[in-house]
């Protein structure tokens, strides 16, 4: 109701680290992603106004504010909230430069999507071809590239490599 009637809800909510916290929000836009559903709200802080994404499964409560209203401005676009990221994961990182070399057997299939921050491709002389991208490195990054499996390899940056060849050796360690 909040989204729909544009009125601030208060929210009690179970962080990732599980912390429980309220936050008053005034919920923009309801979106799904990988069958999650999500608000997008503008919510105070200290420094101002900010968009931030809730996961609405971790949602404990929530009141409506049945007698107050906000405004969405004419400019707000939620596509401009994740332009630039690979997914829903938000970070104040900066985006880097990513060089993911892909099997000719998948790239046909990589390169029918549309990737954000996609700079482009090129065929390496071992006949596979290398995506260009330039996104911030999250934890979606690292999962996406590892659902390639051995199809793909991170070539730049260094700390990503490192990054998914440690979370492929864990996950080979469990079943050792």
């Amino acid at each position: 109701r909040g989204a729909l009637y544009r009125r601030p809800v208060t929210l009690r909510y179970r962080t990732l680290d599980g912390w429980k916290i309220t936050r008053k929000i005034e919920p923009f836009t309801l979106l799904t992603y990988r069958d999650g559903l999500y608000v997008l709200a503008r919510q105070g802080t200290k420094k101002g106004p900010r968009m931030r994404l809730y996961a609405v499964d971790r949602i404990l409560e929530a009141d409506l504010h049945r007698k107050e209203q906000f405004s969405v401005p004419a400019s707000y676009r939620p596509e401009d909230f994740f332009r630039g990221s690979l997914g829903l994961w938000q970070t104040d990182k900066r985006a880097q430069h990513i060089r993911v070399a892909f099997d000719a057997d998948v790239v046909d299939v990589v390169k029918e999507r549309q990737w954000p921050g996609i700079e482009g491709w090129e065929e390496i002389e071992d006949g596979r071809w290398a995506m260009d991208l330039k996104v911030p490195v999250t934890p979606e990054v690292v999962t996406w590239i590892i659902t390639w499996g051995r199809a793909a390899e991170v070539l730049a940056p260094k700390t990503l490599r490192r990054r998914v060849q440690s979370e492929l050796e864990a996950a080979l360690a469990q079943y050792g």
